[in-house]
C-alpha cells in the first residue's frame, strides 16, 4: 500500500507526496536552503534524456555512392513534440591522385538526410583540397555538426552519418576513423532529447 503527504491549497487544490508501492529503502529528498519554485522535468527547454556513441574502426569508401560510416545512436523520444539535439564529431581523410580531392559526410535520421550535400542531389562537396602543381591530394581533418531535429514521434529513430567521394577516378578515397584503433581516431554522436 503506497502512503502519500498531501498540502491543500487555500484555493481547494492539492499537491500530493506519493511513495511508490516498489521502494524498500528509505529515499532521501534535500531542499536548499533558500526559498524557490520546483521546475517542471517537462518545461520547454529541459533535457530529458542523453545517448552517446563512439566508434574507433576504419571505414574506406572509394564510390560516389553514399555509405555508412560506421557511427550511429539510437534514442526513443518520451514526446512526439520534443527536439532532438545532435553532436557529431567524426575524424576524416579524403585523397585522390590529382590535383584535388572531395569528399562529403552527411548526417541522417534513419533514411532521411539532414546535413550536407551529396552528390547525388547535384549539392557541392563539403571537404576537400585543391592545389596546382601536386599529384596526389591528401587531407585530414575533422567532420563536426550540431544540428537541432523534430522527429516528431515517439518511436525510436537512428542517427547516423554516411560519406562519399566527388568522383570514383583516379584512385579516389574517403575514410572515417583512419588507423583508429592505433591512432586514437574515435568518432563520437551524441544526441539529447530536449523538452519542446
Amino acid at each position: 500500500m503506497s502512503s502519500e503527504l498531501k498540502l491543500t491549497g487555500a484555493s481547494g487544490g492539492n499537491i500530493i507526496l506519493q511513495g511508490n508501492d516498489t521502494i524498500t529503502t528509505d529515499q532521501v529528498f534535500t531542499f536548499p536552503d533558500a526559498a524557490g519554485t520546483f521546475d517542471s522535468l517537462e518545461r520547454a527547454g529541459n533535457v530529458l534524456q542523453v545517448v552517446t556513441a563512439s566508434t574507433s574502426v576504419e571505414v574506406t569508401n572509394t564510390t560516389a555512392t553514399m555509405t555508412d560510416t560506421g557511427l550511429s545512436v539510437s534514442i526513443t523520444p518520451s514526446s512526439a513534440t520534443n527536439k532532438i539535439l545532435v553532436f557529431v564529431s567524426q575524424p576524416y581523410r579524403t585523397k585522390r591522385d590529382q590535383s584535388s580531392a572531395y569528399g562529403s559526410i552527411i548526417l541522417l535520421r534513419d533514411s532521411t538526410q539532414l546535413t550536407g550535400n551529396p552528390k547525388n542531389t547535384g549539392g557541392g562537396f563539403l571537404l576537400g583540397y585543391a592545389s596546382t602543381g601536386i599529384t596526389t591530394a591528401d587531407i585530414r581533418g575533422v567532420y563536426s555538426a550540431t544540428y537541432l531535429d523534430s522527429p516528431t514521434t515517439t518511436s525510436q529513430v537512428t542517427y547516423k552519418t554516411q560519406m562519399a567521394v566527388n568522383s570514383a577516378t583516379d584512385s579516389s578515397v574517403i575514410e572515417t576513423q583512419e588507423n583508429g584503433t592505433i591512432d586514437g581516431a574515435t568518432s563520437y554522436i551524441t544526441v539529447m532529447e530536449v523538452a519542446g
